[in-house]
């Protein structure tokens, strides 16, 4: 080993001379081998900078901000809070709403879109991951516990989605309707979430693959041989508490103007 490494040092001397000979005409002096391993470093600093989780190169992110979730999670009435202070009365839509909304100290306008939260639509939503810089799941705090597998179901499928991971999409989760004295803490909706995911995973796993479909182009959900933790994952998820209703957003908006 120690030959290896005076055999290292020895070219690194060849490959940082010119350099270090440069330096030296306008009289900055430095070791050789000194040169050689800032060099190294220089060199995986850039590496790390540019390639994200598992080698592959991270991705741009969009400039549109997504609110997404069940139906009945409280998607719309958050848009219109954000659009306009107002509570509205709304119904199931099955087209998504569009505005661009102010959020931050100082103002900051954000392209927002609500998106329908129907199964029916999750492809249409896929197709439109790449343009988003970042990701606002609302779910309904007071029927967590019995929405809990398609919420997880839902999420699962955001989490190992190759457009968010390539561009480590910022994710919040933000429990709404806390002003009903029922609705679960943030930090019980995480427990939760954590927990269904993890054996989400497991049987998910355990699934035959469709015909022309490949384990190894799946992304798996968090770290082999662990419980799953949102932790683990590569993009950055948050959880806050709010409500729509009482327009009790700050901590949505604030969020917002920070990931975008």
């Amino acid at each position: 080993k120690i030959h290896t490494m005076d055999g290292l040092l020895s070219a690194g001397q060849v490959i940082s001379r010119p350099l270090q000979s440069l330096l030296a005409s306008v009289g900055i002096l430095v070791d050789a081998n000194i040169l050689f391993l800032a060099i190294i470093a220089l060199v995986v600093i850039i590496v790390f900078s540019l390639f994200g989780r598992g080698g592959k190169s991270r991705k741009a992110r969009g400039n549109t901000l997504y609110l997404i979730g069940l139906s009945g999670s409280g998607k719309t009435a958050m848009f219109y809070q954000m659009l306009s202070s107002k509570f509205p009365n709304t119904v199931v839509s099955m087209r998504p709403n569009e505005a661009t909304v102010s959020v931050g100290e100082p103002k900051k306008s954000v392209k927002v879109v609500d998106f329908p939260g129907h199964r029916r639509l999750r492809e249409d939503l896929v197709s439109a991951l790449p343009t988003a810089g970042a990701l606002v799941f609302v779910v309904d705090a007071i029927n967590i516990k019995n929405e809990v597998r398609p919420v997880a179901q839902f999420l699962y499928d955001i989490f190992t989605n190759q457009d968010v991971n390539k561009s480590a999409l910022p994710i919040l989760i933000a429990c709404n309707k806390q002003d009903i004295v029922t609705a679960s803490s943030s930090t019980a909706v995480q427990s939760m979430l954590e927990k269904e995911l993890d054996q989400l995973r497991s049987t998910r796993a355990s699934t035959p693959m469709q015909e022309g479909t490949q384990r190894g182009d799946e992304i798996y959900l968090g770290i082999e041989g662990e419980k799953f933790k949102m932790e683990h994952l590569p993009m950055q998820v948050s959880f806050v508490d709010c409500s729509s209703k009482d327009d009790d957003l700050d901590s949505v908006k604030s969020w917002i103007a920070a990931s975008m």
